[in-house]
């Protein structure tokens, strides 16, 4: 069928192959690809393809994503699945994998040629019906999942699992983007994970708090009730109650610390509680919490470690002026904006 497709429907085929591309790279580094993947991306020479790094700006990544989208389907004739995944995902989120991924799909388009019953089947995660969840800056939202897991996403977050397996031999959810709370359904035959690009967590049956914000240098895993495990680099860290996993993006390294029970995921009933908060932190909590934006002066607010609890009444106005106090900054609030300065 040669009618020409729109641009919206363009784009909405485009994203299904970039979000598979995406689980591509996933199944390799949690050793699930199969032997054919694992020869492709082994084999795999991106200074000999391109002659450069993997560093691009992003309009760079959207024109080869566009570039190499042409070449496959006119040189393999694919056509994009008719249903399409849950926009969950957002291109300034795949970012850090974009580059990488367009030279895999330029280094790796011989495996489609091998068009064998095996080959599509291995590729057949390309097709699976995807369901999201998502919460804008400033929402709290709860879903049950399909085995009756509870789970509460804080604002800007976004999430992912797999229709037809989830709950089959594992329950698997993929934690793009943000901070959510898991009250998981016990059933030790059958592992409940969360993948985040900077670990795994796995569970049976607990309760506990993961957060994953991209624009954070840390992200983290607080358990309520239970036992987790942290999966890190071929390392496992065995979290119980009250106990902490920090990981640290920049040292590539994870510290365990204690936590009251009280103090995981209070934003839940509307609250807010930072715990040893750096900047980055504290204005993303104050964003969310509030609803606003806010913008710093360039040199403030360095080296803080800031620990506080404000409940739900808290005004924008107190917490701010707390702030001012504290670290000798003034501020403005114009419309929907904050302005920190000296």
């Amino acid at each position: 069928m040669n009618k020409k497709l729109n641009q919206e429907e363009q784009d909405k085929k485009k994203l299904l192959w970039f979000l598979w591309l995406h689980d591509y790279f996933h199944r390799y580094y949690t050793k699930q690809a199969t032997e054919k993947e694992i020869e492709i991306i082994k084999n795999w020479n991106p200074e000999k393809l391109t002659g450069s790094s993997f560093e691009a700006s992003e309009s760079q990544v959207k024109k080869g994503i566009e570039k190499v989208w042409e070449t496959i389907s006119a040189q393999y004739g694919f056509a994009a699945p008719e249903r399409q995944p849950v926009k969950v995902f957002r291109l300034r989120q795949l970012l850090p994998y974009a580059a990488a991924i367009v030279v895999l799909l330029m280094a790796s388009a011989t495996a489609y040629q091998y068009n064998t019953y095996d080959t599509v089947q291995s590729l057949g995660y390309l097709f699976s019906d995807k369901m999201g969840y998502q919460t804008d800056k400033g929402d709290v939202k709860k879903f049950t999942l399909p085995d009756g897991s509870i789970i509460t996403l804080n604002g800007s977050t976004s999430l992912a699992f797999v229709k037809d397996e989830f709950n089959s031999k594992e329950r698997e959810i993929w934690l793009e983007d943000g901070e959510v709370f898991f009250e998981v359904a016990k059933n030790p035959h059958k592992p409940f994970i969360i993948h985040t690009q900077e670990a795994d967590v796995v569970v049976r049956g607990t309760s506990f708090s993961v957060t994953a914000y991209g624009e954070l240098h840390k992200s983290s895993v607080a358990v309520r009730t239970g036992k987790v495990e942290v999966r890190k680099d071929n390392q496992i860290h065995t979290l119980l109650p009250s106990q902490k996993a920090i990981i640290d993006k920049k040292k590539d390294a994870v510290s365990l610390s204690q936590i009251e029970t009280s103090n995981i995921a209070t934003w839940r009933a509307g609250d807010l509680t930072l715990n040893h908060s750096d900047a980055d932190e504290l204005l993303l909590r104050m964003e969310q919490h509030f609803d606003i934006d806010i913008k710093m002066q360039p040199g403030l607010l360095q080296d803080i470690n800031f620990s506080a609890s404000f409940e739900k009444e808290t005004s924008l106005p107190t917490m701010l002026d707390v702030i001012s106090d504290i670290y000798s900054v003034r501020y403005t609030i114009k419309n929907n904006t904050v302005t920190l300065y000296k």
